[in-house]
C-alpha cells in the first residue's frame, strides 16, 4: 500500500479523519503553519490540530525517531498537535509496540479488502497533548488556504503534465 492510498483511506467517509467531519484536512503540510512536514494535518471544527504520520514500511518507523520534528515540537511556543497518530497498513500497525513510539501517540491500521475497499481501525487511542493549544481563527484560515493551494497546485500540475505529454508526442 502506498502513501497516496493511505491518505485516501484516512480521509474517506467512516474514518475519524474524514475531511467533511472536520474544518479542514491537509495532506503533506510542509510549510506555512508547522515547522515540520505533517503527512496529514487535520483541524477539527473546535479548532484543535491533529497530525497523522504515515508509515508504509517498518524502516519508516525507525527513521522517524531521527526527525527534527521531535526537537521542533519541544521549542517554547511551538504549535503542537493536540492528537498525534501513526497510520500504517494494518499488519504493520499491529506491530506498533516493537517500534517504540511515544506513549501519547495513537495508532491507526489501514486495510484494503480483496475488492479494493479501504478501511481504517484505531488500534491505540492517543492521549491529548498538554502543550497543545487551539488554533487561532487566523491559523485556521491559513490552514484552509494551504489546503486550497495544495488542491489547486496538484490539479494544475496534473494538467500541465498532460499538456506537456500531448505537445511532446507530436
Amino acid at each position: 500500500m502506498n502513501v497516496r492510498k493511505m491518505l485516501f483511506a484516512l480521509t474517506k467517509q467512516g474514518s475519524p479523519f474524514h475531511y467533511r467531519k472536520h474544518f479542514c484536512a491537509v495532506p503533506n503540510l510542509s510549510w506555512g503553519l508547522l515547522e515540520w512536514e505533517a503527512d496529514l494535518a487535520v483541524v477539527t471544527n473546535s479548532g484543535w490540530l491533529w497530525e497523522v504520520e504515515i508509515k508504509v514500511r517498518s524502516a519508516d518507523w525507525h527513521i522517524d525517531k531521527e526527525k527534527a520534528k521531535w526537537v521542533l515540537m519541544e521549542k517554547p511556543g511551538a504549535l503542537v498537535p493536540r492528537r498525534f497518530y501513526y497510520a500504517a497498513p494494518h499488519e504493520l500497525a499491529l506491530r506498533w509496540e516493537v517500534f517504540g513510539i511515544p506513549e501519547w501517540a495513537g495508532v491507526v491500521g489501514v486495510r484494503e479488502d480483496p475488492q479494493g475497499r479501504l478501511s481504517t481501525t484505531i488500534l491505540r487511542r492517543p492521549t491529548d497533548r498538554v502543550a497543545a493549544r487551539k488554533l487561532t481563527p487566523e491559523e485556521q484560515l491559513k490552514t484552509a488556504r494551504l489546503a486550497s493551494m495544495r488542491f489547486w497546485g496538484e490539479n494544475h500540475r496534473a494538467i500541465l503534465r498532460q499538456e506537456w505529454a500531448a505537445r511532446t508526442k507530436t
